[in-house]
């Protein structure tokens, strides 16, 4: 067995569609992977002749699940950081350049700067979802509510196996809640800023950010594929609404059809919205 060299290391990674671009501080080394199962494969390999201190991806919503899920099987300290702390951060240091190379190093200098903490214990909601992941079609497959509730939510055009996925991992109350409730759950209930006699502009918070990111990626699918939710945003949008503000109203409506959806046992009907 190899022996890891003794001082620990940072790794910063950025995700693209088909390819990982990855520098590992203290060495500056720069690599590149497939991001695929088998580039990695491959690349988790590598890092784990390493002593990593930390991993840090930035969210992309998408393309980071199967590396994080697969550095997280061989318990690596991988960390999904929301991709605005890192801008913050190459601001408050003038980077201003960027490549991928380049984005990977800023990247990697947060993770060794800020330390930001892996999740070293899991409570019960946790490995629920870490087994969910390992062996989601099987656990899917195994019970016949689940089976019933990924039948339903894949009717609905724009939710795809990732979304299926995401829903019945991270919002297990589907189905069991109000439409404010629903909202609030996923974090896309709006909330006033208001204080005394000021008034401030109606803002989203909290919630599950996975649910959210992962749906962000469903409604932009929908609004190109789902007749309900494309007439939805185009109303909105020739309202006058910024179509990120459109966006997120479309993600609320979206979730409390689906909530719907499973609450009363129905598939997708374009008659329903």
């Amino acid at each position: 067995m190899a022996i890891k060299p003794s001082k620990a290391v940072n790794i910063g990674i950025v995700v693209g569609k088909h390819v990982l671009d990855v520098y590992i501080h203290e060495r500056d080394i720069h690599l590149q992977a497939n991001n695929d199962a088998d580039g990695i494969r491959k690349l988790l390999g590598r890092l784990n002749r390493y002593q990593v201190a930390r991993i840090v991806v930035e969210a992309t919503g998408r393309y980071e699940r199967e590396l994080a899920v697969a550095a997280f099987e061989k318990e690596l300290p991988v960390i999904v950081v929301n991709p605005l702390h890192i801008r913050r951060y190459a601001g408050a240091i003038s980077q201003l350049a960027k490549t991928y190379k380049i984005d990977a190093q800023v990247i990697a200098q947060y993770a060794a700067i800020i330390k930001p903490e892996a999740r070293a214990q899991f409570g019960p909601e946790q490995r629920k979802i870490k087994d969910l992941l390992v062996r989601r079609r099987q656990s899917i497959e195994a019970v016949d509510e689940w089976r019933d509730k990924r039948s339903i939510l894949e009717s609905m055009p724009g939710i795809g196996e990732q979304a299926v996925y995401a829903l019945l991992a991270e919002l297990p109350e589907l189905g069991q809640l109000n439409n404010k409730q629903v909202a609030a759950l996923t974090g896309v209930a709006p909330y006033n800023r208001d204080s005394g006699s000021m008034r401030g502009k109606r803002r989203i918070r909290g919630g599950r950010h996975g649910v959210r990111t992962t749906l962000f990626m469903a409604v932009m699918c929908a609004v190109q594929h789902n007749p309900v939710i494309k007439s939805f945003y185009r109303r909105l949008v020739a309202a006058g609404k910024h179509k990120k503000i459109a966006l997120t109203t479309c993600i609320r409506k979206m979730v409390i059809m689906l909530n719907a959806m499973i609450r009363d046992g129905k598939m997708w009907s374009e008659n329903m919205a």
